[in-house]
């Protein structure tokens, strides 16, 4: 079957179905965009990811895919090239990706260095290691750091004096939009879109990090680029 992103096709290629996602919204299907290395159970053979397999049914020529997320504005997830108009700024590489599943990168968060971070779009938070995620906690200021009963750490803030998360990635420093750390309020105070895991050891930069600016990945040279968005 041909699945179908945007203008792009490819044959082949696992989907899959949830009747919620993490927040309990409605979903549909979901494909992965990270790499393939696990056998599929019901068939005993390896499909590739979206990207790949359009580069090698040839309906696009570069493996590259772009994502520019944005909270109040157009988003865009561009497939196949880059799109320079959504760039403000030059393209800053990462080095090579050496990890067979996920895209990883190395980041200070706030100066804190996070070595392999997985970087996920999939996942809405970023999360990170409990006591490393409280480290950084502690740091910001106008955050309340909160211990669930399950013992994993979390902060909240006065939504009129939001924190600033800056990431410093390939050489060049962002810093996230408020929107992008907010998770939600109670009142007056809002949730931090940051929290800690328990038996975890990786950060997870999910789609928070991804609103940093533009963001683009290449299966080719397994590199990811990061650039200031317009």
């Amino acid at each position: 079957n041909a699945e179908y992103m945007g203008h792009v096709n490819a044959n082949n290629v696992p989907i899959g179905y949830g009747r919620e996602d993490f927040d309990g919204d409605l979903a549909g299907g979901k494909l992965g965009l990270s790499f393939s290395t696990a056998e599929n159970s019901a068939f005993n053979v390896k499909l590739d990811p979206f990207i790949w397999a359009a580069k090698k049914q040839h309906p696009i020529q570069s493996s590259s895919f772009q994502f520019t997320l944005r909270r109040n504005g157009k988003a865009s997830l561009n497939v196949g090239d880059i799109d320079h108009s959504e760039l403000a700024g030059p393209i800053s590489w990462a080095d090579e990706n050496a990890d067979k599943t996920f895209w990883r990168t190395s980041v200070l968060l706030n100066g804190n260095k996070i070595e392999n971070a997985i970087v996920d779009s999939g996942t809405n938070v970023i999360t990170g290691p409990n006591d490393q995620v409280k480290a950084v906690l502690d740091q910001l200021d106008g955050v309340w750091v909160e211990q669930s009963p399950d013992g994993t750490y979390q902060g909240r803030y006065s939504c009129q004096n939001p924190p600033k998360l800056s990431f410093t990635v390939a050489g060049q420093t962002f810093t996230l939009p408020s929107d992008a750390i907010n998770f939600g309020y109670a009142g007056d105070k809002c949730f931090l879109a940051m929290g800690g895991t328990l038996g975890l050891n990786d950060w997870i930069l999910g789609s928070p990090f991804m609103e940093l600016g533009s963001v683009i990945f290449n299966y080719d040279t397994r590199r990811m680029g990061v650039a200031k968005a317009r």
